[in-house]
């Protein structure tokens, strides 16, 4: 655990250009009193935010009382570990009091889901997540278009529809927090973080319909070209600074020493 504060503060300290850090942590129930009070001196030490899974699972809020006494935001709250530059995930299973409380701090709130269906751990409350709520894909594909498309259909299926086109933008306004520049609106002094889509519209392309076009027609399959930063990195569908094939196999040999040392290790 101190390892891994320490790996993680160091990084973060160092981190600038394309990248920022922020101090991640395991779900509540499996920190004590000492682990939170570390997390509190990293974040300090880090001048950066926590990174948390809360109230994933429905057995998170008893497992936190039965190991510490005390339900989770209640003790995330005396640590002083919760702040507008908080990313929250899931949020799934929280009494409308402690998810009150979690939005007063103006703490981002990331929904999930697809990792939800897959984990099967319930649908979280998408609609209730306040002003600063957003997209995440956790463990599943890193592709927002298809997020959003989950996201609405769930929450239309739960009978609370989410606005999909605000949870895209805050994702942008919550990038622009941590970079300290605006990314995402089209004008001198933001970032130039560019996506550029061949995409044939079957109805006219309008403001008042692009949330529809984000749900029902769009998807990552229309990604023609990405800029990042004002550099092309991706151009007529090809990367431009990785070699895919080398990166996966790279991944697939890393993949297979992880599992090796996981065999050794039970």
């Amino acid at each position: 655990r101190e390892e891994g504060l320490e790996e993680t503060v160091g990084f973060a300290q160092k981190a600038k250009g394309r990248f920022r850090g922020q101090v991640g942590a395991a779900p509540c129930f499996t920190l004590g009193p000492d682990a939170l009070q570390g997390l509190a001196e990293a974040l300090k030490a880090a001048n950066t935010g926590l990174h948390i899974p809360l109230a994933e699972d429905p057995l998170d809020e008893r497992l936190s009382n039965e190991r510490h006494g005390a339900s989770q935001v209640p003790r995330l709250l005396d640590a002083g570990l919760l702040s507008p530059r908080s990313q929250l995930a899931h949020v799934g299973h929280l009494a409308w009091a402690d998810l009150a409380q979690v939005i007063a701090t103006g703490a981002w709130i990331v929904h999930t889901p697809r990792a939800n269906q897959g984990l099967e751990v319930g649908y979280a409350p998408a609609l209730k997540f306040g002003a600063r709520a957003t997209l995440g894909a956790d463990g599943v594909s890193a592709d927002l278009f298809a997020e959003a498309q989950a996201a609405y259909l769930r929450s239309r299926e739960a009978g609370q529809p989410i606005d999909v086109l605000r949870y895209l933008a805050n994702g942008h306004r919550l990038v622009s927090q941590h970079f300290g520049a605006p990314v995402g609106p089209m004008r001198e002094g933001a970032l130039a973080d560019l996506l550029v889509l061949d995409y044939l519209p079957a109805t006219p392309l309008t403001a008042e319909n692009l949330a529809w076009h984000v749900v029902f027609g769009l998807g990552s399959r229309h990604v023609e070209a990405v800029m990042v930063d004002g550099v092309w990195r991706m151009w007529a569908r090809r990367p431009l600074s990785v070699n895919p094939s080398v990166v996966a196999e790279q991944a697939r040999e890393a993949a297979a020493a992880v599992w090796a040392r996981m065999a050794e290790a039970k």
